[in-house]
C-alpha cells in the first residue's frame, strides 16, 4: 500500500513537471503581443512605417515619402508653382537656390508672379528645406536645372536633348504636371 501511495505521488509530479505545448504557446503568444504594442506605441500611428500601406507606397508624388505634417505644405508648393510651370521636386535644386527664390518673389527669373502670402511662403519653404539638400561648395550654387549636380545625380546616364527646364520634364515624366515623378511615357 505504502508502494502505491508512492507510485501514485510520483506520477503526480512527473505530470506537475511535465509542462503542455498549449502553454508554451500561449506564453509565445502573449510575449509577441505585448511586443508588438510596445512597439506599436513607441513607432506611434504617424510613422511612415506603422501608416503607409502598400498602395500609398507606390502612389507617392514625390521623390521622397512625405510625412503627413508636411503634405499640407507640398499642397501648397505644387499649386503655387504649378500655375506657371511643372513644379519640379525640391530634392534637384539645393537649399539655398531655394531660398534665394522665395526670397527674391514675387519676382521669379524676371517674371512678375502673383502675389503668394506670407504664410504661404513660410509652409513651402518649411516644405523644400525638409527635402533639398545644401549645396555644401564655395561659389554660386546653381540656379538653373541644368547646371545643377542634384539635377544630374538624379539622371545619370540620361542624354538630353535640349537644355533642361521645368517644362522640358514632361517630355520623360508624363504625370509630371501631377507633381508624379515616379511615372515614365513609354
Amino acid at each position: 500500500m505504502i508502494k502505491q501511495k508512492q507510485s501514485k505521488s510520483n506520477k503526480k509530479r512527473q505530470k506537475r513537471t511535465q509542462k503542455s505545448p498549449w502553454v508554451l504557446s500561449g506564453l509565445i503568444f502573449l510575449w509577441s503581443l505585448a511586443i508588438g504594442i510596445g512597439l506599436a506605441v513607441a513607432l506611434g500611428t504617424n510613422s511612415p512605417v506603422y501608416s503607409q500601406s502598400q498602395a500609398e507606397i507606390q502612389n507617392l508624388k514625390s521623390l521622397d515619402p512625405v510625412p503627413e505634417e508636411l503634405a499640407f505644405a507640398r499642397d501648397i508648393y505644387v499649386e503655387r508653382c504649378g500655375e506657371c510651370h511643372v513644379a519640379l521636386p525640391t530634392e534637384i535644386l539645393p537649399t539655398e537656390t531655394w531660398r534665394f527664390l522665395l526670397e527674391s518673389l514675387p519676382q521669379h527669373y524676371n517674371v512678375k508672379t502673383r502675389d503668394i502670402i506670407s504664410p504661404e511662403i513660410i509652409l513651402m519653404w518649411n516644405y523644400i528645406q525638409s527635402f533639398s539638400r545644401t549645396y555644401g561648395e564655395t561659389g554660386e550654387p546653381p540656379f538653373r536645372i541644368a547646371d545643377s549636380r542634384y539635377f544630374r545625380a538624379i539622371h545619370p546616364k540620361v542624354e538630353f536633348q535640349q537644355t533642361q527646364t521645368a517644362n522640358t520634364c514632361t517630355s520623360c515624366h508624363d504625370r509630371a504636371t501631377e507633381f508624379n515623378y515616379r511615372s515614365f511615357k513609354e
